[in-house]
């Protein structure tokens, strides 16, 4: 029963610290340039990438569905895995500290565009760098607040 208990909390867990981090990663995408010119630059890519195939091949619905996965599995890496991937290790080694928490979410968050091969070393990268750093910070932060605290095996009670 504890066990479906403590699921059900970190289920909850991960889902609140996701949408904080997508609600700050949204709003502090908004004030940096650095994310404004990205966005525009993939924006046009984009919409010129749909028309080219639309043109080309004659179904829209295949190249929205292709352009929409590709950023549902962008989203998924950077605002879903980091949290998770913290949580899980967080629970089963019993690690209760908030610096891992927002330690280790931050920097996986921080690292998946180098990962993946999209880093360059400019200063626009480095701040979006920066951003995704403090998006996933703040989304392990959230989960250490509602269940990273007393993550970890129950301690059983003494018999008496």
């Amino acid at each position: 029963m504890r066990f479906l208990v403590r699921l059900a909390v970190v289920a909850f867990a991960l889902g609140a610290a996701i949408t904080a981090g997508f609600i700050f990663f949204v709003v502090a995408s908004l004030g940096e340039p650095a994310m404004h010119e990205l966005i525009a630059g993939l924006g046009f890519a984009g919409f010129f990438a749909l028309f080219d195939a639309i043109m080309s091949e004659g179904a829209p619905d295949v190249a929205a569905l292709a352009i929409g996965a590709a950023l549902w599995t962008m989203a998924l890496m950077v605002l879903v895995l980091p949290p998770a991937v913290a949580a899980a290790a967080g629970e089963i080694g019993g690690w209760r500290s908030f610096v891992w928490y927002g330690g280790a979410s931050g920097l996986i968050s921080a690292a998946m565009p180098w990962a993946a091969g999209a880093g360059r070393a400019g200063e626009g990268e480095l701040r979006i760098t920066l951003l995704l750093f403090l998006t996933g910070s703040l989304s392990g932060l959230v989960y250490w607040l509602i269940a990273g605290r007393t993550a970890g095996i129950e301690r059983s009670e003494p018999a008496a």
